[in-house]
């Protein structure tokens, strides 16, 4: 079954690759550049799992990732730099190391799904 991901990353090229990739599996993907409008995605659309990087410009992605556990919406966080920070936040969620593969992002996005389903 199809889900509806998003994914929030401040580098065009790799929302674009990750999009590319989830949409080529069949989901629906948006993409957010920036805190703000990732928040406003969640709040006004049905998602079913996000991918957010953690660095956003001059922010942290903390407010966002609020608002997904407020919601009950599975997350994946995304980081380049700050793997033991993000550990010691979020030692129960998962954590992917950039740069990735689309694999690797498929295999935790799949362990998040809890209904049986996989994303292929």
């Amino acid at each position: 079954m199809a889900k509806t991901i998003l994914v929030v990353d401040d580098e065009a090229l790799i929302a674009m690759d990750i999009q590319s990739q989830l949409e080529d599996l069949g989901h629906k993907v948006l993409t957010a550049s920036d805190l703000a409008e990732a928040i406003a995605i969640v709040r006004r659309v049905s998602v079913d799992l996000a991918v957010v990087d953690w660095h956003l410009r001059n922010e942290v992605s903390a407010p966002l990732i609020d608002l997904l556990k407020e919601r009950q919406i599975r997350f994946v966080v995304c980081s380049g730099s700050a793997l033991e920070e993000l550990v010691a936040l979020f030692p129960a969620s998962p954590i992917l190391t950039k740069p990735y593969t689309a694999d690797d992002l498929v295999a935790v996005l799949n362990r998040l799904i809890d209904d049986g389903e996989s994303l292929h």
